[in-house]
């Protein structure tokens, strides 16, 4: 994937106890920093326990141990529901405070569930720079998304689109990649899992299939 030219490698704190992000660290590890782009991600509870602020960055400093990097370039919080979360003052001070510190260039926030108002939310706040949502045209709500998706992109915010294969189930691979590729404002990651797979979407960027009505 990274010599046909990929760069941005989405993983969090959790994906297989830690070992996803030794995996990218153990492979970036003496290539330039500037060669990647580096998504990771920290699961908290909530309500906020009292050491939320110090678990955290405990948590953050063992992912860049992991990654053998002194800095990510996007940190998120992991696997947001609701906009009390997302506006939620010692969650947007600690994120401003890793930014501040340099730990990482970007901050936000990732969601399974599909709701508008989780990113009209994070609008609100102006700390978010990015969203990683579920984005597929399964959705039920897509016309409401992407008026919030268009919202967000009018104050700034960038989006990531998971689930961009519907969670696997869609297996016309080339549709899901035609449809996503319509919008210029959402960057899909796939989530590949086999060499073949990899081989499918490396193709489509050479030879982007055509969005038709089947």
């Amino acid at each position: 994937a990274f010599n046909s030219g990929i760069i941005h490698f989405d993983t969090a704190h959790r994906y297989q106890n830690g070992r996803n992000e030794e995996m990218i660290g153990n492979f970036f590890n003496g290539k330039p920093r500037s060669s990647c782009f580096i998504a990771t991600k920290v699961m908290f509870d909530y309500p906020l326990r009292d050491d939320f602020e110090q678990d955290l960055l405990d948590k953050l400093e063992i992912s860049l141990k992991r990654l053998k990097m002194d800095h990510v370039d996007l940190f998120y919080t992991h696997s947001i529901s609701t906009a009390e979360k997302i506006q939620d003052k010692r969650i947007l001070d600690i994120l401003q405070k890793v930014k501040a510190e340099g730990k990482t260039r970007f901050v936000g926030f990732s969601s399974h569930d599909q709701k508008p108002e989780l990113i009209d939310a994070a609008i609100e706040t102006g700390i978010y720079d990015v969203a990683l949502i579920s984005y597929n045209f399964k959705m039920k709500n897509i016309k409401e998304t992407d008026e919030a998706i268009e919202r967000g992109e009018k104050a700034g915010m960038g989006f990531i689109a998971m689930k961009a294969l519907a969670g696997g189930l869609i297996n016309n691979s080339a549709a899901a990649y035609a449809y996503l590729a319509q919008f210029d404002h959402v960057l899909p990651i796939w989530g590949v899992q086999r060499e073949n797979e990899l081989d499918e979407f490396l193709n489509y960027i050479d030879c982007p299939p055509l969005l038709t009505a089947e």
